[in-house]
């Protein structure tokens, strides 16, 4: 039978929808201004790595850290679901490795050069701000090292390839539905189960179910404190917002009466929620929050075991002083230890993160107790099972041949 021939691309662009297409590219005569052009940004944006740290540095001088990095934190990761099943992120240009740097700059300060107001929308309004601009920074000195004379086609394609992998991990975090994550994390290191429980007090799978516990109730938390939020916001006046925020809050200190009377006559619905939102933000911090008893309570093992988990995968304020901030863009300590020791309280700013770099973490694990080589060994037969019983699922007549090894 002919093949038809099909109509040309242009054509049916133009009778069944208005969309086009153009080329797009830089005159060739004009590569090397547009390439200068592009130096002289980068050059501008890496010139102000050193502000915008500062700045970020005065703004949790200023406030407590962990409470603006909680806000933060869950801001950035937050997100809702309209009633028509669209999802939108509070916050879009805040990710996830905007978060885990801040983490990281809040550990070079030391806990007594810590402020202690609370948070501000101003303050917060500065870290919304200035810590895309500080990560991007990071971008640009790429482009400008990338800039220096390479060597043959070989080099360059290599350092093509490594700077594909840098941004990957600069800026992907997740490598599967959370779920799958979950069960993959489960079924790949319950081998170590036994040598960790040995070494650590606690087994892989211990650590993996107290981290799962941790999202979970953090989500939880979240959730409540948004439900709380709308119920308050619901009211139409400046005076019912007031009536409702002492009704719905009850652990608040003083009445509606006294709040309202040392408020302006004239003060706008608009204003009084602003206000109220800025108070209630100041408990973002309990729900990132946790203790080994309320965690053991939450998994129903045992409180040393918890305290071992936690202490496994913290860092204490203050830890990170002396790390050259340029380097916490591709080698950030929180990926291994993403837990900050807080007194007898451990804040996780982002539990998410934990389930994002779990191979780092196990790694890491592993080899301080002599155990990189098992795992290396059990992650790639884990990985061949894995993908044998995919394929006999898929091809269940066909003839496979496992253990196999090339020559």
């Amino acid at each position: 039978m002919p093949r038809k021939k099909l109509p040309k691309l242009a054509h049916v662009c133009e009778k069944n929808s208005p969309l086009k297409f153009e080329n797009f590219g830089i005159d060739p005569e004009k590569h090397g201004e547009f390439k200068e052009e592009i130096l002289k940004t980068a050059r501008a944006t890496v010139k102000e790595f050193p502000d915008l740290l500062e700045t970020i540095r005065n703004n949790l001088a200023d406030c407590y850290p962990p409470q603006a990095l909680s806000a933060f934190c869950c801001y950035g990761s937050a997100g809702f679901i309209s009633t028509t099943g669209k999802q939108t992120d509070a916050l879009p240009e805040i990710m996830q490795h905007h978060c885990e740097l801040l983490q990281a700059i809040l550990l070079t300060v030391p806990q007594d050069d810590w402020g202690g107001k609370p948070i501000t929308p101003d303050a917060m309004e500065v870290l919304f701000n200035t810590m895309p601009k500080l990560s991007n920074t990071f971008f640009m000195q790429r482009i400008l090292e990338g800039d220096t004379k390479l060597g043959d086609e070989e080099e360059q394609i290599a350092r093509s390839l490594q700077e594909r992998v840098r941004m990957h991990t600069h800026t992907v975090r997740n490598w599967g539905h959370f779920d799958q994550v979950v069960q993959i994390s489960r079924e790949l290191y319950s081998a170590l189960d036994p040598k960790f429980l040995k070494s650590y007090g606690f087994s892989a799978t211990d650590l993996i179910d107290t981290l799962f516990a941790v999202q979970a109730e953090a989500e939880e938390r979240m959730s409540a404190h948004i439900a709380l939020l709308r119920k308050v916001l619901s009211g139409r006046t400046a005076i019912k917002l007031v009536e409702r925020y002492y009704r719905f809050v009850p652990s608040l200190v003083g009445s509606a009466d006294e709040m309202l009377s040392g408020l302006p006559a004239d003060i706008t619905r608009e204003q009084m929620a602003g206000m109220i939102m800025a108070h209630l933000d100041l408990r973002l911090i309990d729900t990132r929050l946790f203790t080994p008893e309320g965690l053991s309570d939450l998994t129903g093992k045992p409180n040393e075991v918890i305290l071992a988990i936690l202490s496994a995968l913290s860092l204490e304020p203050g830890s990170l002083m002396d790390a050259k901030p340029e380097f916490l863009f591709l080698d950030n300590p929180i990926w291994e230890r993403p837990v900050i020791s807080l007194n007898n309280k451990y804040l996780v700013p982002l539990p998410q993160a934990a389930f994002s770099h779990i191979h780092r973490i196990m790694e890491r694990l592993a080899r301080e107790v002599g155990l990189e080589t098992i795992l290396r060994e059990y992650r790639a037969s884990f990985l061949e099972s894995s993908v044998e019983n995919l394929f006999r699922k898929a091809l269940p007549d066909a003839n496979f041949y496992p253990s196999f090894q090339w020559e």
